[in-house]
């Protein structure tokens, strides 16, 4: 099995436009920097539209801390702002999310996935969503009678099944 690939203005496209994952990509950058916290470098986002992967990564840089999303990913059916804001979330974790950590194949030690999808979902996307609710997805039945009506598990919880049905359907190609 193959890497998916989706080559810049390949059909079918997703309901994300170059435009929009550029606004949620600002939203965010201005929402992320306050966490953070002693961390001298600064935080940039690279959104690779034209690049045909569907991936996303996180790393270090002497002035920089960078996550990049390449274009397979944001321009796959089914994106939306909500999963951009959990990729965004979870690729931070893997730069501030703590403990425990791993040594990548660049010989970085970024935080384990395990610990940066906590990060993302309990620190991350409901304080973005908080100060950017045009993101919040609409959350099914299953997910509100799940929450018994708590608004930060609703949103946490919906944004993580989208994203995971949409890295489901599209990670990988036969």
């Amino acid at each position: 099995r193959g890497y998916f690939e989706l080559q810049d203005g390949q059909s079918p496209a997703s309901e994300m436009t170059e435009n929009l994952s550029e606004k949620v990509r600002e939203d965010f950058l201005k929402f992320a920097q306050p966490l953070l916290g002693a961390e001298k470098r600064s935080l940039v986002v690279n959104l690779d539209w034209k690049n045909p992967y569907y991936t996303a990564n996180a790393r270090y840089s002497e002035k920089a801390l960078i996550i990049t999303i390449w274009g397979g990913f944001l321009r796959a059916p089914g994106m939306n702002p909500s999963i951009m804001a959990m990729a965004l979330c979870h690729e931070l974790g893997h730069l501030v999310g703590g403990e425990p950590k791993q040594t990548n194949e660049s010989g970085e030690n970024v935080t384990v996935e395990g610990q940066s999808d906590f990060f993302a979902a309990k620190n991350c996307l409901v304080d973005f969503y908080d100060k950017h609710s045009e993101y919040i997805p609409k959350i099914s039945n299953d997910v509100h009678s799940f929450c018994q009506g708590s608004s930060q598990c609703e949103q946490s919880l919906e944004s993580g099944v989208q994203t995971f049905l949409y890295l489901q359907k599209w990670s990988f190609s036969a």
